[in-house]
């Protein structure tokens, strides 16, 4: 996801001055940048600042967003159109078909999620019945 990266002064940024992005952060020396979804799930997630931004008519057009971690080296700037582009495509996204395996490792299991064909997915229902006619 596109997204903008503004460094941080060398002002600490507290809870009572987290308001003023314009003095902790500069501006003028943004970079363009991409960010994995995950990665922005976590500064959204862990936000220590998370405002929205406005265009010159006052409509809301993007969020500053960052964490406790990295409110002292860097803003991330989303745009508001970017954002509903990843609600979109995951708004869309049904998967038709789930799995899970036990992982020793965090005690739990993973889950994944898919989407398959009808050929695909009449084999898992036939296999699901069969299962289901075989229980006692």
């Amino acid at each position: 996801m596109p997204f903008y990266i503004i460094p941080a002064n060398e002002k600490i940024v507290t809870r009572f001055n987290k308001h003023r992005v314009v003095d902790l952060y500069n501006f003028p020396k943004y970079k363009k940048s991409k960010i994995k979804l995950i990665d922005l799930c976590n500064q959204v997630i862990h936000s220590y600042i998370f405002d929205p931004t406005f265009d010159e008519d006052l409509l809301l057009a993007g969020f500053w967003v960052t964490s406790d971690r990295q409110r002292n080296t860097q803003l991330f700037g989303l745009v508001l159109d970017d954002i509903i582009k990843v609600f979109e495509t995951f708004g869309k996204d049904y998967p038709n078909s789930m799995s899970s395996i036990y992982d020793e490792k965090i005690k739990d299991n993973k889950i994944f999620q898919s989407m398959l064909t009808e050929d695909e997915l009449k084999d898992v229902q036939i296999m699901h019945n069969r299962q289901i006619n075989q229980m006692p």
